[in-house]
């Protein structure tokens, strides 16, 4: 996990707080971050992937996301 907890994972200027706003912007679904973990067996040379795990603030009915997803990102290993 990042240094700092609000990260998604160093090298990221990726929130949790900015995904959780994305996730309700776009689809609708209230939800909160429960976990992230690193995807151990997956590595790239500009990316970094992460298994999101998301606690739906909703009743089953109204959250139309999956219990967690991957994201993929472009990071900065220079600064």
């Amino acid at each position: 996990m990042a240094a700092h907890s609000h990260l998604i994972t160093d090298g990221s200027t990726i929130t949790k707080d900015w995904l959780e706003n994305y996730l309700l912007e776009e689809y609708g679904c209230p939800v909160e971050i429960a976990q992230v973990s690193p995807l151990s067996d997956v590595l790239g040379m500009m990316s970094i992937m992460r298994r999101i795990t998301l606690r739906c603030k909703a009743t089953d009915r109204e959250c139309c996301l999956p219990e967690t997803m991957i994201i993929k990102f472009c990071v900065n290993f220079h600064d």
